[in-house]
């Protein structure tokens, strides 16, 4: 539902959402994962590939972050 909200635009949703999960699952790589998607969504483009890093720094191997990373950057136009 959380990605749904975001797609559409349902940021009171979104933040409804973020609240729950953060609640029920502190400390969660996939809650941080959707929070950077929430990032990018808002424009904030370097949020987004700080936190990246940081789970990449914890998990090098999570594909997952690594494309999120990647959509980062072709979003903020660095396609380097």
């Amino acid at each position: 539902m959380y990605i749904a909200a975001l797609e559409f635009g349902d940021i009171d949703l979104v933040d409804q959402c973020s609240k729950q999960l953060c609640k029920k699952f502190p400390g969660s790589v996939r809650v941080r994962r959707l929070l950077g998607m929430q990032y990018e969504y808002n424009g904030e483009y370097n949020l987004a590939l700080d936190l990246y890093d940081t789970l990449l720094a914890e998990n090098p191997s999570n594909l997952l972050v690594l494309k999120r990373k990647v959509c980062a950057y072709k979003s903020k136009g660095d396609l380097k």
